[in-house]
Formats: structure tokens, sequence, C-alpha cells
């Protein structure tokens, strides 16, 4: 081999891939996607410590990862229980009226790495163990060809609103992950799709959001983008059960 030390981040017993790595860090959680947010933020904290340590300023990670869990908590206690009811219901009812489900992100980043990680937990895992599943159009991610594609022609920040236009029908439902609902991708990507008659939903953090009296918006706390990130998956994940 080429001595490269390698790790692996398990749940449940750690599995084949904790055998084969040089360090198995398993958090031991018998349940798939808790294990997945487990591991997401010793992920994200372990990113901390290493740009901390490239800092020379390692004194600070205690603080910071509290911080960060600290951050993460209060996002979550913000949940609203019936948020989570309307917009499952909703998209349960998108399902067996054939109709399309899109998982955005417009801000791309960390985030767009979550939409594209919920779409398939919605695609795949919310139906996994139903008998004779309903046909399901669950949309996610913009490819690079499609954000270069666009940019040649138009401003980046039309690429959703774009794909809404051309993909999208009346009917069908955008859930929205953006730390800025009013930030020109989102913001047009929400008027193109409250245009074409779709049922909206959003987390962020914008407190500006409240003015987009059409969207059903869950406001979690101001944080950073990865932070962000990390509490959109877990929401979403409690959505696809």
């Amino acid at each position: 081999g080429l001595g490269i030390k390698t790790y692996s981040f398990t749940g449940f017993e750690g599995g084949m891939l904790g055998k084969i790595t040089d360090v198995g860090i398993n958090s031991r959680i018998f349940d798939q996607q808790s294990a997945e947010d487990s591991n997401q933020i010793i992920a994200s904290l372990l990113a901390l410590y290493t740009k901390l340590k490239a800092e020379n300023n390692l004194a600070r990670f205690e603080a910071e990862k509290n911080s960060y869990i600290g951050k993460i908590r209060k996002s979550l206690s913000r949940i609203d229980t019936g948020f989570l009811r309307v917009l499952s219901e909703s998209i349960a009812e998108k399902y067996t009226c054939e109709k399309a489900v899109f998982v955005y992100a417009p801000e791309g980043g960390p985030p767009g790495i979550t939409a594209a990680h919920i779409a398939h937990n919605l695609q795949w895992d919310a139906l996994m163990h139903v008998q004779n599943p309903p046909p399901t159009q669950v949309n996610s991610g913009i490819f690079q060809q499609q954000y270069t594609g666009v940019s040649n022609d138009r401003k980046g920040h039309f690429t959703h609103a774009l794909q809404l236009e051309v993909s999208a029908k009346k009917g069908d439902l955008l859930l929205l992950f953006t730390r800025d609902l009013a930030c020109a991708p989102a913001k047009f990507a929400l008027l193109e799709a409250l245009h074409k008659g779709m049922d909206v939903f959003a987390l962020t953090t914008s407190k500006t959001a409240i003015g987009f009296r059409n969207a059903n918006v869950l406001v979690l706390d101001d944080c950073a983008e990865t932070l962000f990130a990390d509490a959109c998956q877990m929401i979403g994940h409690m959505l696809g059960r």
C-alpha cells in the first residue's frame, strides 16, 4: 500500500468499514440516520480542530466546540412539530398524487450537499419498507454543467429559478435550505415556485423569512453554513421518518 492512514466513521458495530481502516470512529448507535448525525458532528469538530491546529490556536478548541454544540442544540430546540407534520403530510400527498418534490439549497456549499442527501432519503429511505410504494419524483442538486451553462447565458443566481421554470409544475413542492431567504438565488427560486403555484417550505436562519407569507418557514438559530447544514441534515432525517 501507499502507507496512507485511513479513518472511518461508523454506527452499529462498525461493520466491514470499521475493520479495514486504521482508525475506526464508531458512534455505537444502532440507528443508521442517528449514527449519521452523530458522525457528522464528529466530522465537523475534527475539521474545526484541524483548522485551529493549522492556525496554531488549539487553545480555542474547547470553547469553539462548546459553541458549536450549543448552537446545534439551539437550532434543534426551534423545531416546530407542527411544521414537520404539515411538511411530511404534504410530501406524502405529492407522492400519492404523482407530483414532484424539489429539495434545493440555492446558496450551495455544505447545505447543497445536505439537500442532495435528504432528497435521497425522501426518495429511498422514507419508502423502503412501504409495500407497493407510489412512483416518486424527488429532485435535488444543480450539476456543475448546469451552473456553468446557465451562467454563460444568465447570471448564476438565476440557476435554481430557471430549473424550476423548466421542470416544476403547479402543485409540486419545494423545500429550501438557505441561510438567507432574501439572498438572490433563494429569492428568485422562491418567487418562481410561488409563480408556478408550488407548495413552498423553507429552513433558514434569516429573520427576513417572515416577509414571505405564502411560504411555510422554520427559522433556526443564526449560524455558519457548515453548522446550518448539519442542523438541516438532522431535521431532514426526522422528516424522512
